[in-house]
């Protein structure tokens, strides 16, 4: 009677570790469905505070001055980058992925040094890409937010850049991929340039910017302007507003 009245205790201890285990994972689990290739990496993306704005305070941080080491890597920047945005700036951004795909094949293959030894002037020298965080709309819907920093051979003509993207994800699928925001700086003496596209997203996909840029000859403003614009998001991607 002892032995029966163990296994039955036994049998409710063991039911009842595993419904604590389930309602955990339940828990714990997105209810927004995400690609299966981004499912395991969604750590990497903390949950952002909305209104989240991407500001100067963003782009003057030591760690966003420095390229550092890249924690996305390429087949998932593929992914989140497919399909680009239409608007310009956006369709602009292919041009420095394309060079991070090449650069990340050749750290891969061990011919980063190569490549290197073959670059000119006015060409990419290194990029990598990072993941930022994700705002989540409701329980179909998010924007995992990533950047991309990309810098020059060190000679004039040269560049570097700070790019933040937002990928929209609905249903499980990259629905589109946007240009959000960017530090972007450049020099050919005795000409410098520097443009900032800023950022605020709100609860209801509203995406306002803000450009500025200004270019210095020597010491001297020679050109400068401001835009402001908006985005919404919509089951489509992002939809320029009149």
């Amino acid at each position: 009677m002892k032995a029966v009245i163990y296994v039955v205790g036994m049998l409710l201890l063991i039911t009842a570790c595993v419904g604590k285990e389930v309602k955990s994972n339940l828990k714990n689990k997105p209810n927004i469905e995400y690609p299966a290739a981004l499912v395991h990496q969604l750590d990497k993306f903390p949950l952002l505070q909305v209104p989240y704005s991407i500001d100067s305070v963003f782009f003057d941080a030591d760690s966003a001055l420095q390229i550092g080491t890249g924690t996305l890597y390429a087949p998932t920047v593929k992914l989140l980058s497919t399909p680009m945005a239409s608007d310009e700036v956006s369709r602009r951004e292919q041009y420095y992925l394309n060079d991070y795909f090449k650069i990340a094949k050749a750290k891969k293959d061990g011919k980063y040094a190569a490549l290197k030894a073959n670059l000119d002037i006015g060409m990419t020298e290194n990029a990598v890409c990072n993941p930022v965080g994700r705002i989540e709309f409701g329980d179909t819907a998010a924007l995992l937010i990533w950047e991309i920093k990309y810098e020059s051979f060190p000679a004039c003509p040269s560049y570097f850049g700070h790019d933040l993207l937002g990928s929209y994800i609905q249903h499980g699928k990259v629905i589109s991929c946007m240009h959000l925001a960017s530090r972007e700086s450049g020099a050919d003496a005795p000409m410098f340039y520097e443009t900032f596209q800023l950022a605020k997203i709100d609860q209801q996909g509203r995406i306002n910017i803000k450009t500025s840029s200004k270019t210095q000859e020597d010491s001297t403003v020679v050109e400068q302007s401001k835009s402001h614009f908006h985005y919404q998001i919509t089951t489509r991607g992002f939809k320029l507003l009149k």
